[in-house]
């Protein structure tokens, strides 16, 4: 079955050469039970592992049934041991985490057995070794002797023509160790059987031969029995990876199997995840300082917008001063519409159309809105936008404000894009009452332009500049002297010739007054930053486009800084997570160097380590996304209004690749030491 011829082995440690085996020519037959005997540091486990493939050799040949082995790969190696060795060691190696159902299951799964399947046969040889009783005690829970029951069933579950033993009574008593022994003889029937041990009166009465070394040489081989050679059979070997769906299941029942190590490792992650999605945003956040400038026409020196990051109107009494202009104005742009929680690509407008209502009912109040559809236009599904509500997006806060709910949905052939019509233009008249949900209030370029129809330049004059469209007709007014800032012109914006009109110049003569709550003003200031702190110290927000929102090579060294520090601060959480999980996880080298005995392939158990902390760190970045939401919310950062569909997929990504790349560093150490250090006992 087994032939070696000359086989040598050495070990090689910092730079010292030390023999583990020389010119070794030994024929080994199914049927046999053979005691390898000798010293300690004689060779014995040496030899045990170099034949069933735990170590290497680097001379001779060990053929398999005369087909040749000094070829194979780890690969080729792992797949020997999977289909032809089974392995009772004196440290167990079993699984602690798992069941003794889930362990004697492992190589009924490896092979590709259905689960209820693998169970039922599991159970069966449980019962076999007298292990019913304790089929679903975690294998820390069980004694010495049931550990070895329980990898004699899992050798039974593998059925391999080699039964691999390495000092299996080793840590059990007498009494217990004589047990084992029966038992091995029990399910030895047409194996060949490798007894590795100290104590060969222990074994004698089941051995059939014996092979006694000596300083890494066999010094007596003694048959006490023939068995009859088997000649050449033709060996396949089962490379082929794991299918997905167990890897993930064995991915899944580590993690479940161990959660006090699951959740420390998962409070790494969420640690890391949290401040790696606060530092996102924080990036995205100022990265899109640069582009915000451009939600203003022009960026004056002089200028200092006025308002409440709440979005509630602000108290003209504290803003009395010169030079202030008050913008309401509707934008009829793309994408500053959110419909149905994500940003659409409609426009809102108050021009009355031709229509047709399709579906629903048409708006009868000011929190109603008409979705209208070009004609012809094929409409999937009316009901996900019916009945659904609408915001309205402040650029400059970077804020949504609600302003109804849809409840007619129209065909009209006016319109070349999906369009949100508020009821304000189905009504007869069109009154601007600063309910100004879909006012924004900003700074705009009027200053530096020449109203139409007046001479002098607007930057010493208060201007209101009102939506286009609007008439000083439809405009509901008071008396002048109720309102603390006096008006100099009221205007309203032409697109046709791209400058404001005007409509009504001195109105407190005219004895007119809008009655209007602005959640925005501009005011022009000579000291732009002393005007900031007192309005600051008024309880108001504040921003200066020209100098918070300008695009200077300053501030763009400032954002490519912001982000530098962002990677580094991930690279350097990244090993310092892995100083930290890999700790965690030392305990799981066993169970790694358990799972490659039983022939898990590198690439699967690689494979399975991945999903392991992928899963983790996937969960970790979800609870890291609501964490730092909250942590937003409580303290009012800014950052909050940035938590989007963009940077949360290149958060989660970025979390994901975290994990993988953690899991593949501690693979490069679990595949360099696991069969070394866990599997070769003894010598």
């Amino acid at each position: 079955m087994i032939e070696l011829k000359n086989v040598t082995k050495f070990y090689n440690s910092n730079g010292v050469v030390t023999l583990g085996l020389r010119n070794i020519n030994l024929k080994l037959n199914k049927g046999e039970i053979v005691a390898i005997c000798g010293d300690s540091g004689s060779g014995k486990s040496t030899l045990l592992n170099v034949i069933t493939g735990v170590d290497t050799y680097e001379e001779g040949e060990i053929l398999f049934y005369g087909n040749e082995t000094s070829y194979f790969d780890q690969k080729d190696m792992d797949s020997f041991r999977k289909n032809n060795v089974s392995f009772i060691y004196q440290k167990y190696n079993i699984i602690d985490s798992y069941t003794v159902l889930e362990n004697v299951m492992i190589p009924l799964t490896l092979r590709g057995m259905d689960n209820s399947e693998a169970k039922l046969k599991a159970s069966e040889i449980i019962e076999r070794v007298g292990l019913k009783d304790r089929i679903n005690n975690k294998g820390s829970k069980l004694s010495g002797g049931e550990k070895q029951r329980c990898v004699i069933a899992r050798a039974l579950a593998e059925d391999s023509p080699i039964l691999a033993c390495d000092e299996p009574t080793g840590n059990l008593d007498s009494k217990t160790g004589d047990e084992i022994i029966k038992l091995i003889k029990e399910v030895s029937d047409d194996k060949l059987v490798l007894i590795v041990t100290h104590n060969y009166d222990q074994v004698k009465d089941i051995v059939t031969r014996r092979i006694k070394l000596s300083d890494g040489e066999i010094i007596e081989d003694v048959t006490m029995a023939n068995v009859e050679a088997e000649g050449f059979m033709p060996m396949k070997l089962d490379t082929k990876p794991m299918k997905r769906r167990y890897t993930i299941q064995f991915a899944i029942k580590n993690i479940k199997a161990t959660p006090k190590k699951t959740c420390l490792v998962s409070l790494v992650l969420l640690f890391v995840a949290t401040m790696a999605m606060i530092m996102t945003l924080f990036s995205f956040e100022f990265a899109s300082k640069g582009e915000e400038a451009n939600s203003y026409n022009v960026i004056n020196s002089n200028n200092v917008i006025v308002y409440n990051r709440d979005l509630k109107s602000l108290d003209i009494n504290k803003l009395n001063y010169e030079n202030m202009s008050i913008n309401p104005f509707f934008e009829n742009r793309e994408h500053n519409i959110k419909l149905n929680g994500r940003s659409e690509g409609i426009y809102l407008t108050e021009v009355d159309m031709n229509r047709r209502l399709i579906y629903g009912t048409a708006p009868a109040n000011d929190n109603e809105l008409a979705y209208i559809y070009p004609k012809g236009t094929p409409i999937a599904n009316k009901e996900e936008y019916y009945n659904n509500e609408a915001s309205y997006l402040f650029e400059t806060m970077s804020s949504y404000i609600s302003f109804g709910k849809i409840t007619g949905i129209y065909y009209s052939d006016e319109v070349t894009y999906p369009t949100i019509k508020p009821y304000r233009s189905f009504s007869n008249e069109m009154k601007l009452n600063l309910n100004i949900d879909l006012l924004r209030l900003t700074a705009n370029d009027f200053f530096d332009i020449k109203l139409m129809g007046i001479n002098e330049d607007l930057a010493s004059k208060t201007t209101l500049l009102l939506p286009e469209g609007f008439e000083l007709t439809s405009l509901e007014c008071t008396i002048l002297d109720t309102y603390p800032v006096e008006l100099d012109y009221i205007a309203s914006y032409d697109s046709s010739i791209n400058k404001p009109t005007l409509l009504l110049a001195n109105p407190k003569s005219a004895n007119f007054k809008l009655d209007i709550k602005p959640y925005m003003a501009s005011l022009m200031a000579k000291n732009p930053n002393s005007i900031r702190n007192e309005l600051i110290n008024k309880g108001f927000d504040v921003t200066l486009p020209a100098s918070d929102y300008s695009t200077s090579s300053i501030n763009k060294v400032l954002r490519n800084t912001l982000l530098v520090m962002t990677i580094l601060s991930i690279v350097a959480m990244y090993f310092v997570s892995y100083a930290i999980i890999s700790r965690v996880y030392q305990s799981r080298i066993k169970d790694y160097g358990t799972l490659r005995a039983l022939g898990v392939i590198k690439e699967d158990l690689g494979r399975m380590t991945k999903i392991e902390l992928g899963i983790m760190s996937l969960a970790s970045s979800i609870l890291g996304i609501l964490l730092a939401y909250l942590i937003g919310l409580i303290f009012k950062l800014s950052y909050i209004n940035y938590i989007s569909l963009a940077p949360i997929a290149f958060y989660l990504v970025v979390m994901l690749v975290f994990g993988i790349l953690i899991a593949h560093k501690f693979n490069r150490r679990v595949f360099r030491e696991t069969i070394n250090n866990t599997l070769r006992d003894g010598d």
